[in-house]
């Protein structure tokens, strides 16, 4: 079956997963540095920006693909 002409395709609006249910020292360092938890889907020149320490966003993003 042919797609539809017209629709137009989009990206889920998923909220962040809130801050409490996160470990502790990934919640602080969030708190710390003023990122939200999904940080992990921004591009990496801003983070770098920003200074985002990449072994504690990729410790976030094992959490969240495991709970």
């Amino acid at each position: 079956m042919a797609k539809p002409k017209g629709r137009i395709a989009f990206e889920a609006q998923v909220a962040p997963v809130p801050l409490f249910r996160l470990p502790a020292d990934i919640r602080q360092y969030l708190i710390n540095n003023g990122f939200s938890s999904d940080v992990y889907k921004k591009d990496k020149e801003r983070l770098e920006k920003h200074n985002a320490d990449m072994e504690m966003i990729n410790r976030l993003k094992d959490f969240l693909t495991h709970l």
